[in-house]
């Protein structure tokens, strides 16, 4: 593997009889919320207006497209109730986007507060949270 200049990294391919290879977009390697939601949008096939449009805030308003784009690209971060509306539309696990975005549902936080932790569980979900994504 090597990098590339303009932010590309270079995967050279197993296949040595054609000497292949794939270029990846590098930021690819770190999927944010950002990214993921606005990976999963491409896919789908949906604008950013046609997403905004299906999505409410907990006033029952849909969603700018401008919010929207904050939110792709990590200038935002929308609440509990805005990202599972995100996750359904686009067919993601709600819970795993919310984890990705730095926060636990609030069922589960819930849940922890109600059963109680020890210190060190605390201490071990803090690492969880802290830790670094496996390239």
């Amino acid at each position: 593997m090597k990098t590339e200049p303009a932010g590309l990294l270079v995967v050279l391919s197993a296949d040595k009889l054609t000497s292949r290879y794939c270029v990846v977009e590098a930021d690819r390697l770190e999927r944010t919320f950002g990214t993921i939601v606005r990976e999963a949008r491409v896919k789908a096939g949906k604008t950013q207006r046609q997403l905004a449009e299906h999505v409410k805030k907990e006033d029952g308003k849909a969603i700018t497209p401008q919010y929207l784009n904050d939110i792709e690209f990590d200038r935002r971060t929308p609440s509990e109730f805005v990202t599972r509306q995100i996750a359904k539309a686009l067919d993601l696990d709600a819970d795993r986007l919310m984890f990705v975005g730095g926060s636990l549902p609030q069922d589960i936080v819930k849940d922890i507060i109600k059963r109680g932790i020890s210190d060190e569980e605390a201490k071990q979900i803090s690492e969880l949270f802290r830790r670094k994504p496996s390239k």
